[in-house]
């Protein structure tokens, strides 16, 4: 499981922020950021449609959650793009919905066209799946844009925990693991997620229940942000007081065992900063925050 630091910008009116890192004797770290407006998203999802878990009202019941999930993250001004894949019935991932799709409407002309899947002999599999998220991201996630990956499942397989912490290392990206019903394994649903997995684990009982939390899911794919790497700079224009921005620094290369130090430099004298571990927004008194040019754990 990965750790992440989370650094948070206060009352911001146009600052330019450098992250940078020292390697020390520290742990691979993630530090995570949530744009709180964010209208940019590189997402895939990926179905499971084993038959023993999805019947064809289940079936119609995802594409449902799957195409409210695509509307939710698309409003007016929005630049999404979506890919979505099915696997665990036939023999080869289906991908449903292309790469650069870039509307909920769109989603949906795909989304009418996928039919129900009898199982086929040597199914497909999540490891496979998330194979092509790799390739696919490779070629096409663009740079400065939040990267989400989404599971759907009765049965995470806990096989992927590898392939899951490469897409993250890798790739910079979020998976988000949604469990459905009793056979999904809570245990499993942790360890697949990105951490903090308490927000990333998303167990519902039913497929109603999926529908039912698909503004929510929605709402963490939105607030993922992008990667920022060690020694690169974020610039923010802004004249708003008062909003909270965010960052994700990737400092994985920097780390070897338990702890990192993170620094940073700011022209915004006035902005406050707040850093986590464990949260994706640390914004409370009991959490770190510093002032700007500062040096914290």
């Amino acid at each position: 499981m990965q750790k992440h630091t989370t650094l948070i910008l206060v009352n911001v009116y146009a600052s330019l922020i450098l992250l940078f890192c020292t390697g020390i004797n520290a742990g691979v770290l993630r530090a995570f950021n949530n744009p709180l407006n964010n209208k940019a998203v590189d997402l895939f999802v990926l179905v499971d449609e084993q038959n023993a878990y999805m019947n064809e009202l289940q079936h119609g019941l995802v594409k449902t959650a799957l195409y409210n999930l695509a509307t939710d993250l698309n409003p007016s001004g929005s630049t999404p793009y979506f890919q979505m894949l099915f696997y665990g019935a036939s023999s080869s991932v289906s991908t449903v919905v292309p790469h650069t799709t870039t509307s909920a409407a769109t989603v949906k002309t795909y989304l009418d066209k996928k039919q129900y899947t009898k199982t086929q002999l040597n199914p497909s599999s999540l490891v496979s799946a998330l194979s092509i998220v790799d390739s696919q991201c490779t070629s096409y996630c663009r740079p400065g844009i939040p990267r989400v990956t989404i599971v759907i499942s009765s049965l995470p397989d806990a096989l992927a925990e590898s392939s899951i912490r490469l897409l993250e290392r890798n790739r910079g990206m979020t998976v988000i693991v949604v469990g459905i019903g009793f056979s999904a394994s809570i245990t499993v649903l942790n360890r697949l997620a990105s951490h903090p997995s308490r927000y990333y684990a998303v167990p519902v009982s039913t497929f109603y229940e999926l529908i039912l939390a698909t503004p929510h899911i929605a709402s963490m794919a939105s607030d993922v942000p992008f990667l920022l790497n060690i020694n690169s700079q974020s610039y923010i224009p802004s004249i708003t007081n008062g909003i909270y921005y965010t960052v994700q620094l990737n400092t994985v290369s920097y780390t070897t065992t338990n702890d990192t130090v993170v620094m940073f430099a700011s022209n915004c004298a006035a902005c406050t900063v707040y850093g986590s571990l464990s949260e994706p927004n640390p914004i409370v008194l009991m959490q770190l925050q510093v002032i700007s040019d500062t040096t914290f754990f």
